[in-house]
């Protein structure tokens, strides 16, 4: 549910792709990280993340749950992104044939999915904190079928970055530089858990 094609980075699609390269370096490296961590026989699991952190994520998570029908709007907003950003993705959902963010968003193909994303995401954050260790078994079992949906392991990093412009979005100046960095941790140790089987 986290994946997103990196691809090609280096284009400009609206004029950033500076401001894009940074941000998809800055996702695969927190990534990175957090799957090199799990390459040691000893040290498969997600490393301890602090209460204040968990606390961050799950309370800014919260104030998102009280937009209504928030897992659908949510959703909408976060493969809109994704999508204008990286057009070539929509294949990979069988969407490539709505050729504007207006077609997609009418898409029930496109509504459904992006709820599914949202209800995901929900689902794995509830597992923060005592079940860590089934959350982990789950992400990795979730990586082993994204290998054979062919999602590659950089195909994440976006989906970070569109995970974050969704928050942004919606939480506006409660979405807090110290929050955004709770994410960008909780993010990556989510990723790296699924690409733990690759």
């Amino acid at each position: 549910f986290f994946f997103l094609h990196v691809g090609i980075v280096g284009l400009s699609i609206d004029g950033q792709s500076s401001i894009k390269q940074t941000t998809a370096n800055k996702f695969l490296s927190i990534i990175f990280c957090a799957h090199k961590s799990r390459e040691s026989p000893t040290n498969t699991k997600m490393k301890e993340i602090s209460y204040n952190t968990i606390s961050l994520v799950l309370e800014s998570w919260e104030q998102l749950r009280r937009t209504p029908n928030f897992e659908e709007e949510a959703g909408v907003v976060l493969y809109k992104h994704l999508f204008q950003l990286h057009p070539e993705v929509h294949a990979l959902f069988g969407l490539d044939t709505l050729d504007n963010s207006e077609e997609l968003a009418k898409s029930k193909r496109f509504r459904m999915q992006a709820k599914y994303m949202i209800q995901m995401l929900d689902s794995s954050l509830q597992m923060l904190g005592p079940d860590i260790e089934l959350l982990t078994e789950i992400n990795h079992d979730l990586g082993k079928r994204h290998v054979r949906y062919g999602v590659t392991p950089e195909m994440y990093g976006f989906m970070g970055e569109a995970v974050i412009y969704t928050l942004d979005n919606f939480l506006g100046q409660d979405f807090s530089k110290e929050t955004r960095e709770a994410w960008e941790q909780i993010y990556g140790e989510l990723a790296g858990d699924i690409l733990s089987a690759y």
